[in-house]
This record gives C-alpha cells, structure tokens and sequence, in this order.
C-alpha cells in the first residue's frame, strides 16, 4: 500500500488494480487466453451504494506525487468489493464482447469448414463411383475403391472432429483475476 496525494480529489479514496483476463479454449479443448487488462478501481472511502466504485485509467497514478508525511499506520481496506463490483461489472462486459468475437468467429469458420467439406465430399464420392464402375470391368480395381471409400470414411469422420472443436472455441470465460490496492487522499 502507498500513499498519494491527489489535488483533484474532494475526499479520501482508494485505487485497487487489478489484473483481469478472459481466457477460452482452443479446438483441442486446451485454455487460452484471449483477453488481459491491469483495470483501476477508484472506490472513495465515503461513499455507499453504486456510486462507491468507478472503474478509472491504469495510468492515474503517473500524475500523482507521493505523500510527504504519510501516516504511522493505515486501516486495512478490504479489496474484495472493488473486485466483486469490477468482476460484476467491467470483467463481465469484457467477456460478453470476446463472446460475441469468438462466436463470429466460429460462424465463418464453421461456414469456411462446411463449404470446404462439401466440396471434397462430393469429390471424394465422385472417386468411388468412377472406381466402381471401372471395378466391373477390370476386378483389379477393387483395392484402390476400398481406399478410396476409406478416405471418403476418414473425411467425414474428420469434418465431425473439426465441428466439434469448433464448438469449443465459442466459449469465453473470465480467468483469475488478481488484485493489489493503493491509496490516495488528500490531506
């Protein structure tokens, strides 16, 4: 904890940082990160209700000078309603737009995939039935049909893979946030 001296201030507050982060998952169900922030949480000591907190610049400090003469001791101020009011308000709206990104981003992909596979599919199952045509003819062509139809058997076991992976990159969810709080008054 530091003390500061904030000349723009009409009463005593506190300033908590916080580290947020919204992390998600990859297509192999692995987390990752997807969003991180340092966040500011201005609560002044006198206030109640909504008001009490307001989410600020990182940088505030950079302006203000040290306290010349701080006192022997401080009253310990709890950080656990700047994180509840920055994780129920600024951390959740963060999230909700990494959401909305992420979940754009699987539609074109999704889209992306599913043009993609339609089109080797109907590759792959023009390749069968041209090798079992020849097959009646010519008996040797057999094993390359039955690869070919494995590879048809592959392809779609493949695209059912891939969509479900990108099921999982749709999710965006808060991560651990840490905290540490400075105080500014102005004496």
């Amino acid at each position: 904890m530091a003390l500061y001296i904030d000349a723009n201030a009409q009463a005593p507050h506190c300033l908590h940082f916080f580290e947020i982060s919204i992390r998600g998952l990859n297509t192999k169900g692995e987390t990752l990160p997807l969003y991180g922030e340092l966040v500011a949480v201005r609560e002044d000591l006198g206030g109640a209700g909504a008001d009490r907190f307001a989410v600020i610049p990182a940088d505030y400090l950079l302006d203000l000078p040290g306290h010349p003469s701080p006192p022997e001791s401080i009253p310990k101020i709890d950080p656990a309603p700047a994180a509840d009011f920055l994780k129920g308000t600024y951390q959740t709206e963060r999230r909700q737009k990494c959401q909305e990104e992420r979940q754009h981003f699987v539609e074109v992909c999704r889209d992306y995939l599913q043009k993609s596979y339609n089109a080797r599919l109907r590759a792959a199952q023009d390749r069968v039935m041209a090798l079992r045509a020849r097959e009646t003819g010519s008996p040797e062509v057999a094993i390359a049909r039955q690869r070919a139809e494995n590879d048809l058997a592959d392809l779609e076991r493949s695209h059912k893979e891939r969509l479900a992976g990108l099921e999982r990159l749709a999710i965006a969810r808060p991560g651990p946030s840490c905290g540490e709080r400075l105080c500014c008054a102005r004496y």
